[in-house]
C-alpha cells in the first residue's frame, strides 16, 4: 500500500502536466483490489482518490493521510490478533485500545 501510495502522488503531479489516463486506470484498479469494499473509510478513500484525478478540489496531503490512518489502523488490529488470548482482557479497555477501535480514528478532519 505504501508503494502504491508513492506511486499515486507521483502520478498525480505528473497527471498535472501530461494527462496520463492509462496510469490513474491502473492504480485506481490497484487501490480498488486493496480495500475493503463494504468499510465506509476505504469507500472514501477511493472517491478522494477520484476527485484527486477529476477535479482541483481534492488534496494530496488528505488522500495520504487517510493511506496513513488506514495502515495504522490495519497494524493496530494485526497487533491485537497476535496478542495471547490470556492478555486481552487486561488491555481491551486501555486507551490505545480504545483509540483505533473509535468509529472516528479513521476521520480526517472536515472530509
Amino acid at each position: 500500500m505504501r508503494n502504491l501510495t508513492t506511486k499515486i502522488v507521483h502520478t498525480y503531479f505528473a497527471n498535472k502536466d501530461t494527462p496520463v489516463p492509462g496510469k490513474v486506470a491502473e492504480h485506481r484498479s490497484r487501490l480498488v483490489t486493496s480495500l475493503n469494499p463494504r468499510c465506509e473509510h476505504d469507500n472514501k478513500l477511493l472517491v478522494h482518490f477520484d476527485l484527486l484525478f477529476s477535479s482541483s478540489e481534492a488534496d494530496i496531503e488528505v488522500f495520504t493521510k487517510r493511506v496513513a490512518l488506514l495502515l495504522k489502523h490495519d497494524w493496530e488490529r494485526v497487533k491485537w490478533d497476535c496478542t495471547p488470548i490470556y492478555v486481552k482482557p487486561f488491555i481491551r479497555l486501555s486507551a490505545k485500545q480504545r483509540e483505533w477501535r473509535s468509529k472516528t480514528f479513521r476521520n480526517v478532519a472536515g472530509r
